[in-house]
């Protein structure tokens, strides 16, 4: 069941999918936050906010943490901003706990590309230098967790617990957008004996690798070499999600080690793990499905790295006609829903912008809206078989035959 914010207008969703949003505001600002897992498709989707007939105007610091949207909206202009560090940030930035700094709609030091057409729309990119043409801090409006506060509670490294989030300014209500896919990674230099990539591991086998209970591939029937670790810091989602929906029947190391040949590090972002698989071709790791894209031909680590399948299932199987029928059917179970979390202090959230915008995330129609290299992963709820209303499930059949998953 879908989340509605208290606040917003019923007709507020059927006018943003129609495309405009009532009386026009001016200079209407968006600032979100949070999950680091998200940042692709929330890189991506501010676009079909954006009036048609129209070049909009995309900034994007190197790493691609930090997003910034400029363009019309009912003929009245908008930004839309997005910063990418870990779900726990999302949270806190909703409760008024901290503020961000934002990527600026300045081009100083930034480099243009040409003008891109996506979805039937047209802009630009440009793309700043790290730590650049930023903002002074401000409020958070929407908070963005690929968890529920509930399934925090991880450790690492050592000393960096993260405990369940208890909100601070009163009940801040989730809401449920789309569906967000990881996947288990490997380095390019665990293969199999005689070579070749690894097709698949056991949850089993996910369990014991980041529990340290299996140090060397060899193990598994691999080609001998230890097993590196390249994990998140607690207060990632994506750590979060691993924990509740693979890690069953033990925790994850908390211990980083440098230790020649049992490196374990963890990193604070989806950049950092990325950077990491790419200077550690033995080991294991784990984020959004989308990220793939970093190891793929013209990526920023071609060949690095590759994803891997978890009891046969995969976020995306090119060998099926539908390639997110496991995810749909529930065959695979590392996913979780993306969750908005709307600032209830001061400032509130801006209208009737953020309504529009959750509306666009929880719409099936968006979908296709996003370049394929997004839209091949993330899944509407509505075009789901199964769902759940905990991270850890258990998974409930909707309503139907299902034949498509039999």
């Amino acid at each position: 069941m879908k989340s509605t914010l208290r606040y917003m207008p019923i007709l507020a969703g059927a006018l943003a999918l129609a495309g405009w949003s009532g009386v026009a505001e001016a200079q209407s600002v968006l600032n979100m936050g949070g999950s680091s897992a998200a940042r692709n498709m929330m890189a991506e989707l501010p676009l079909q906010l954006c009036d048609a007939g129209q070049v909009s105007r995309k900034f994007t610091d190197a790493t691609g943490n930090r997003i910034n949207w400029a363009c019309n909206r009912g003929g009245a202009p908008i930004e839309v901003r997005y910063s990418a560090s870990n779900s726990i940030t999302g949270l806190r930035g909703a409760d008024g706990v901290t503020t961000i700094q934002y990527l600026d709609n300045t081009t100083a030091g930034c480099t243009t590309g040409p003008v891109q057409t996506v979805g039937g729309k047209q802009f630009t990119t440009t793309t700043c230098p790290d730590g650049t043409n930023l903002t002074a801090p401000e409020p958070m409006h929407l908070g963005v967790s690929d968890v529920q506060a509930s399934s925090f509670g991880q450790v690492g490294p050592l000393g960096t617990a993260q405990p369940d989030y208890v909100f601070a300014n009163g009940t801040i209500n989730p809401v449920r957008t789309m569906v967000v896919p990881f996947s288990i990674y490997l380095g390019a230099g665990v293969t199999k004996i005689g070579g070749g990539q690894v097709e698949n591991l056991s949850r089993l086998e996910v369990e014991q690798l980041f529990g340290r209970n299996i140090t060397d591939w060899g193990q598994l029937g691999f080609t001998p070499g230890p097993v590196q670790i390249c994990a998140r810091t607690a207060g990632s989602g994506t750590f979060a999600a691993l924990d509740q929906t693979l890690l069953i029947n033990t925790t994850h190391t908390p211990i980083a080690s440098t230790a020649a040949g049992a490196e374990v590090t963890f990193n604070p972002s989806t950049s950092g793990v990325i950077s990491c698989l790419a200077a550690r071709p033995r080991a294991i790791a784990y984020m959004d499905a989308d990220q793939i894209r970093a190891f793929l031909p013209g990526g920023s680590n071609p060949g690095a790295a590759y994803a891997v399948a978890v009891d046969g299932g995969r976020a995306n199987d090119t060998t099926l006609a539908d390639r997110k029928r496991d995810l749909k059917c529930g065959k695979y179970a590392y996913w979780t829903y993306l969750q908005f979390f709307p600032r209830i202090i001061a400032p509130v959230p801006p209208q009737p912008l953020t309504n529009d915008f959750i509306s666009i995330a929880q719409s099936a129609a968006s979908v296709p809206l996003l370049p394929p290299a997004v839209s091949a992963f993330w899944a509407a709820d509505e075009d789901m078989f199964v769902s759940k209303n905990a991270d850890a499930g258990p998974l409930q059949w909707k309503a139907g035959a299902h034949p498509q998953c039999q």
